[in-house]
Formats: C-alpha cells, structure tokens, sequence
C-alpha cells in the first residue's frame, strides 16, 4: 500500500516529523535513559510500558506490543488509513504529496471526491428550488439548523449535472465521482446520480473525512435507504456513523450509545446525547466491536419493539461481549424508534431509559423465556443452548462464572450442568480456535529475530549469507515478511522497510525487535551461526512433515507417493549434523 507514495516522500516527512514531538502532542511523555515513556494510549495500563525511542524514530509498548513510525501511531490513535495520516503528517511538515505519483487515482482522490460531493449537497438544502424538498423533510423531523450543519446534512438532486460541474471546478471528472460511488451508469449509456432525489447524510472516517454517503428517498420509491458501494475508502464493517463526533464523549463517559438509524442518531445527538454511533446497515462486525472498544468499555444498545430486528442483532452483541465490552440493551416501546420516542417524550426521558437498561445475561434470558417453555425439560435445553454462545464470549474467568450461575439459577438448572455443557460447547471447534490463534499469535524464535536484529543494524552483512538462507527459512509470518525485503528486495534502510511492510502485524514485530537494547562483540560470527541453527531446524520441521505424509501414503497404500515422498525425505536428510550457535557472544538487553 505504501509503494503508491515514493519511499523517498516518506522518508522526507519521518524526518522532519519529530516523533517524540508528534506523540507529546496526545501523551504525557516523560524522559527515561534515551527513550521516552508513558502510559500507553492503546490498552489499559498502571505503570508505563509506552516508548518512544528517537534515535530509531519509532515507539513501541511492551504491554500490548505495539510499534511503529509517526505514521502509524497517529493511524492508531486517530483511526485514520494510512493515506489520511500521510496526508495530515505531509501538512504537518511543510512536504508537498506528488499529485502524479503517490494517491492521485486512489483512496485520498475519492475522499475529495467525497468531500465535494458533500459541500455540494449541503449547499444545495438552501436553495428555494432544488433543495426545498430536502429542507422540509429534515426540519419536519424536527431537525435544527444547526444540526443541519454539524452533520452536514443535503440533499441531491435528480440532476447530476450541476455536481459534475462543481467536481470540475475542483479538478476532478466524472469518473473520479463513479469510482466514489455518486455517480453510475444509466441503461441509455449516460451517467445518473446514485443518490438523486434523496435526503444525503455524509458518513465519516473518524478523523472527520466524508468516505460515503447515506441517502434516504422522499418518496415511496424503494429502496428507502441507500448507502455508497464499498470502495477502498468505504468498507460498512469498518465504520460508523457519527463516530468522529462522538469518539470524545465516548471517552469521558466510557460508554457508546449504538442506534439503527442516521435520523435517530441524529435526533439524539441534538438532544444531548452525544456519545452516539450508529452501524450503517450492517450487523455489528469484529472491526465495529474494535472501534468501539478504542474509546468506551461500555456498549447500550438501543431497541424498539421489533422482535426480528432484535435477533438479527443478537450476534453482534456477542461479538461485543467476546471484544472484552460491556452490553446493556435499553428497550423502547412496540412500534417506536429512537426518533419517535424523543420527538414524544423528550432527551431526559431517553436519558432514564438508557440508565435502565438490561444486562445483555437478562435481556437474552428474557427473551428466550418468552420463546421456549421453560416448566418442560425440552424448553430448559433449548434456553441454555442459545446461551452458550454469550457464555462462551465472556472473556473475564470471574464474570464467566457470575453469568453461568444467573442463567442456571433463572432456568432452574444444576449450576454443574450448564458448566459441563459450556465446556462442551467451547471445546468443539478447538483445532480450528487453536489454528487461528497459532496463527495470530505464533510465538517468535529467539534465532529468527536474532539473525533479523543483527542484520537490521549491521546490513552490509546480509551480503555474507546471501543463498544461504531465504525468506522461507523462517517459521514466523512476520518475520518472513521483514526477511523478505532484506534478501530479496534489496532493502536494508530501517525507515523504508517499516514503510513497506504490509498489516500491523509485521510492523509490531518490527518495532518491538528494534526496541531492543542489545549489544554484540561479533556481529558476523552470530550471523552465520543462527543461519546453521535455522537451517537445520527447518530440515527438522520439513522432516516431521514427510513422516506425516508418508504415513497417510502408506495407509493408502499409495506406494509411488511413498517413494516421492522417501526422496524427498532423504534429501533433507543428507547433512551431517550441525552444531548449534553460540550465541553467548551476543548480550540481551531487552528492557520488559
């Protein structure tokens, strides 16, 4: 992703952008040795496990193991792409992004693409002919002018002309508007507007930027409401509504209100209730949960009395309760949405109601109760069954147990039972809960990192070892990854690599291994022994592999397959034995 903005650009704005600088900006940094320390923004923390390390421009935390460059603290504290934090860190520095090069086709030209869009349909609302229907629409929702623009609040047209027109003024084409998703092809061959005839809500990254648009029609016509396509910079499961507005008061309060609609979210923003996100259209996705889990321990989910919309959401309240937050479920009346309920009784009364509302433990036994009889043994079974799920979720030992003896007591079931079947339960996808977490969490060879450290502060060495050890010789994905752009992409500028290491996972093990402090009497000897020791473990490795499938083979008696398979057996086990490095010539000085 990075490759779209030359390295050189990047490198440009990491030096001019002092890091310590930038990350005193949101935190309260305090001199420690030659790094910088704090408590650290991303996790819950008493003593300070955050630095910041200015001679290698990166922080990293060993609590949750955390790192980077400016660019992807500001990613992670703000919850910006990595686009926008260029840009912002580029403005920030005095550095001018190269409009031929760089992001001119890509997610940065559909952000202004939207933001025009925005600026246009806002404007239009005061114009007596084209956006009288859109104004009268919102402020027969009681809708003030002020919240108007807070939100940004338009309306397009059924011409797109005039929009085409105003993008033209600003540099950008039709295209650029259809590859945002305004604009789209009509039967005859032309281009019509996506939202024509529409009352548009602008939809936000965190840091304020207009990704997409939400438009509600004024007629009967269907759909009533229509969201952008998904585009690099719009992604549904990714974003919510309202949320750089309300990331503050989330906060402060600890606690995110999450509602359907954009008018009721509206609604209650203009009430007061400003800790407000709503999901756009979509049921709650692990990206949401993270999200809110950044800025709020606490979830209120409100509901009206639609039965069926509240058990379609019923999977996303245990992925909030799985992501480590609590949920409440504040219920309104049959028939009444948010914006219906505080149009009739006012903010303070949704105030109560929110202060009201269930455990997400009661709430689901409430209505499973009202579903399953639970005076039959066949009831009572069905009741726990669909518990399972949330009890599962619930990461905390203590409030597991709490919640398994509620719902046991409230079903009338042995305490031990429902013990027993959730052990059940939890361990009948093991292989793949253990593959994936392998897999998310693999543990990090001291060898692997060794060889990577030494070589990442003594380059010219990689020269040394060049055939004789590859990318595919290390076991850990991100590792392979870092090794990958010192042996095949040439690259050994510390600053470069982080820039184009692809997932944060890669970058973090980046910066945690540099946030080592080491010192090492023969760089060259250690190197080559970790590439003996290496070497030999993945013959090892690949070994066990053939044994398996030799054995699998045989089984089948599939004897040209075994015979393949000995081949290649005997050729990684051809060496003579190798003795394993000594490594006592390198000191350890990991501060953890």
């Amino acid at each position: 992703m990075a490759g779209r903005i030359p390295d050189r650009v990047l490198e440009e704005i990491k030096e001019r952008v002092d890091i310590v600088e930038l990350v005193s900006d949101f935190l309260n940094l305090q001199k420690a040795g030659k790094t910088y320390r704090a408590l650290c923004p991303f996790h819950k923390e008493k003593t300070a496990s955050f630095n910041v390390i200015p001679d290698k421009r990166m922080f990293f935390c060993h609590g949750c193991r955390a790192g980077g460059d400016v660019f992807k603290f500001l990613m992670l504290h703000e919850g910006l792409s990595f686009y926008e934090a260029v840009k912002i860190l580029a403005e920030r520095a005095g550095v001018k992004l190269p409009r031929s090069g760089g992001d001119e086709s890509g997610s940065l030209r559909l952000i202004e693409a939207n933001e025009c869009a925005a600026a246009y349909f806002h404007g239009l609302l005061d114009e007596q002919k084209e956006g009288k229907r859109g104004l009268s629409y919102v402020s027969g929702r009681g809708i003030s002018r002020e919240t108007i623009d807070t939100f940004r609040i338009g309306y397009s047209p059924a011409s797109c002309q005039a929009l085409v027109s105003a993008a033209g003024k600003m540099g950008m084409s039709a295209l650029d508007l259809e590859s945002a998703g305004l604009l789209s092809k009509s039967s005859s061959g032309g281009v019509r507007g996506r939202f024509r005839q529409r009352v548009v809500f602008p939809i936000s990254s965190v840091a304020g930027r207009v990704v997409g648009f939400g438009g509600r029609v004024l007629g009967k016509e269907l759909p009533k409401y229509l969201n952008s396509p998904e585009t690099p910079v719009y992604r549904k499961g990714q974003l919510l509504y309202g949320l750089h507005l309300a990331r503050e008061e989330m906060r402060r309060k600890q606690q995110a209100v999450l509602v359907e609609g954009y008018t009721d979210l509206v609604r209650l923003w203009q009430e007061g209730i400003r800790n407000v996100v709503a999901s756009l259209g979509t049921s709650l996705t692990e990206d949401h949960v993270r999200l809110i889990k950044r800025y709020a321990k606490e979830a209120v989910i409100v509901f009206d009395g639609d039965d069926a919309g509240a058990d379609a959401s019923m999977r996303g309240l245990d992925l909030l309760v799985a992501g480590g937050v609590r949920v409440r479920i504040a219920s309104l009346p049959a028939g009444e949405d948010p914006d219906d309920f505080v149009a009739q009784r006012g903010g303070p009364a949704m105030e109560r109601v929110l202060e009201q509302g269930q455990d997400i433990i009661d709430y689901k036994l409430e209505r499973l109760e009202s579903r399953h009889d639970r005076s039959t043994s066949a009831g009572r079974v069905d009741i726990i069954d669909e518990m399972l799920d949330t009890l599962a979720g619930i990461p905390h030992a203590v409030e597991k147990s709490e919640a398994l003896r509620v719902v046991a007591q409230r079903v009338g079931v042995d305490e031990q039972a429902v013990r027993l079947q959730l052990g059940r339960h939890e361990r009948k996808d093991v292989r793949r809960r253990e593959e994936s977490k392998q897999a998310a969490h693999q543990p990090e060879p001291m060898l692997e990192r060794t060889l990577l450290r030494v070589l990442l502060e003594n380059p010219e060495l990689g020269a040394g070892i060049s055939g004789q050890v590859t990318p595919d010789d290390f076991s850990h994905p991100e590792y392979r990854q870092i090794a990958s752009m010192l042996f095949v992409e040439g690259g050994g500028d510390l600053q470069v690599i982080m820039s184009r290491l692809e997932g944060e996972g890669a970058s973090d093990a980046l910066a945690r291994m540099m946030a080592e402090d080491i010192a090492c009497s023969d760089p060259d000897r250690v190197v080559r022994d970790c590439v003996v020791r290496m070497k030999e473990q993945r013959a090892k490795t690949e070994r066990n592999k053939l044994r398996i499938r030799i054995e699998e083979a045989e089984k089948a008696r599939d004897t040209a397959q075994v015979r393949e398979l000995l081949g290649e057996y005997q050729n990684w086990s051809c060496g003579a034995a190798i003795p394993g490095p000594r490594l006592s010539d390198m000191e350890n000085k990991r501060d953890e």
